[in-house]
Order: C-alpha cells, then sequence, then structure tokens
C-alpha cells in the first residue's frame, strides 16, 4: 500500500519534529551511523533555536497586545465617561437654562439632532480634543466653561498614551508574527529535506526497516485506504496538497 508522509501543520507539531529529530540524528551521530548531511545538520540545530525563539516571541508579543489592549480598553472608558459628562452638562444647560445652541458646536455636537457618538478608541479622543481646544474658545465667545480641564487633560493624555502603547504592541505583533511565518517556510523546506536525507542514507535497508527508523526522527506516515500494496513512499509537498512522484522503495 501507498505511504504518505504526513509533514507537521502547526507550530507546534514543527517544533516536537524538530527536537525528536536533533536528538535522534545526534544520537546516530555518536554511535558511528550519521543520516543526515552535515549541513542538514547544522540548518536542524540553528533553525530549531531559531524556530522556538520565534515561537516564544509571538506568544509574549501576543500577551502583551492583549494587555496593552485592555489598558486602552479602560483609559478609553474613562475618556468617554469624561466627554459625556461635558456633553450632558452642554446639553442641559441649552434645553433647560435656555442658552444658544451655538454652544454646542464648541464640544463637538451638532446644534440640532441626536449626539453622534464615535465608535472606535481614535474618535473619541478626536472628540476630547475638540472638547479640550473649544471649552475655551465657548468662554471667548461668552459662554460659560462645561469642563475642568484641569481633570480632564489627565485622562486625555492617559487615553492617547494607552493608543500609542496599543499601536506599538500590534506592530510588535505583527513583526513576531512575520518572522515566525519566514522561518515556518524555513523549517517545512527543513523537515523535507530531512526527510530526504533519511530515504537516501536507508536506500538499501528493508521498507519496514526504513519506516522504523524514520518514525524514531519523528516522521509519521498515513496509509491511504483503498490503495494497492506496494513499497512506494509519496512524499507530501505541502503538508496539505500531495506530490504524487514516487521515490525509492520506501513504505
Amino acid at each position: 500500500m501507498t505511504r504518505v508522509i504526513l509533514y507537521p501543520t502547526n507550530d507546534t507539531d514543527r517544533l516536537a519534529f524538530l527536537r525528536t529529530a536533533l536528538a535522534v540524528a545526534q544520537q546516530d551521530q555518536s554511535l558511528g551511523r550519521p543520516r543526515l548531511h552535515m549541513e542538514t545538520m547544522t540548518s536542524l540545530a540553528s533553525q530549531l533555536q531559531a524556530f522556538d525563539t520565534a515561537r516564544q516571541d509571538v506568544i509574549q508579543a501576543k500577551a502583551a497586545y492583549g494587555q496593552a489592549r485592555i489598558a486602552a480598553d479602560s483609559a478609553n472608558r474613562a475618556l468617554q465617561a469624561k466627554v459625556r459628562q461635558v456633553w450632558s452638562t452642554v446639553n442641559w444647560r441649552v434645553r433647560w437654562q435656555g442658552v444658544s445652541s451655538q454652544v454646542r458646536t464648541f464640544y463637538g455636537l451638532p446644534q440640532d439632532g441626536p449626539t453622534p457618538f464615535p465608535t472606535s478608541r481614535a474618535g473619541w479622543l478626536a472628540v476630547a480634543e475638540q472638547i479640550l481646544a473649544g471649552d475655551p474658545q465657548a468662554v471667548e465667545a461668552g459662554f460659560e466653561s462645561a469642563m475642568d480641564a484641569g481633570a480632564f487633560q489627565p485622562v486625555l493624555d492617559q487615553a492617547q498614551t494607552a493608543l500609542d502603547a496599543l499601536a506599538g504592541a500590534k506592530q510588535d505583533l505583527r513583526l513576531a508574527q512575520k518572522q515566525l511565518a519566514t522561518l515556518r517556510r524555513s523549517v517545512d523546506r527543513l523537515t523535507r529535506r530531512i526527510a530526504q536525507d533519511l530515504r537516501y542514507a536507508l536506500r538499501d535497508e528493508a521498507a519496514s526497516l526504513q519506516r522504523e527508523i524514520m518514525r524514531t526522527y519523528g516522521i509519521r506516515f498515513e496509509r491511504n485506504p483503498g490503495e494497492a500494496e506496494d513499497d512506494t513512499l509519496i512524499l507530501d509537498a505541502s503538508g496539505s496538497s500531495r506530490d504524487m512522484t514516487t521515490g525509492p522503495l520506501l513504505t
């Protein structure tokens, strides 16, 4: 029956394969039966370390991004509360004190119609900045101040700082993910090279022994139901689609 090599399709399995392959390759080498080319061995050791580091970097970057998002949301909620407080004061004065609706424009509000609430953190920051700048303008125009700038400014600054930190954490995560993606492709190529080295090194061995030894390196095989019984090994070239080019007599 035709056999297919099942290459790792997720990072956990990739890392486990590299660790297993390196440990067994080093053991075989110490016993005087090297089965991988020296270039492959060198790449295996270096890529294992690089891939493990990149994977940890992504995990840490995700955690940092999650924390930054929580902090940004918290700061934004505090800012929203301040903004809504100012808007409430302005709207109350217009409705119940007979203040001209023109005052609403100084605080980012339309003179008529419902209050347009922002749908993003950046939108709330923009409104808060408008309020901070518009309040003294309203006072100059003869209206009473509707806010405590001394209490408003720190909340605005905190929201801006938190949003900047979130953007930085997001960029760090993207860079870490990009680096891992690059190494992932390299590891996949190396995994196939290891299989090829083993195929060559074991070419004179019985098919069953070839499979047994390759499994010790972490290589997994799939038996396809309904296929004729033979000794052909078919390599899965992408992890999902299969390259049906036959190799040496392995199963």
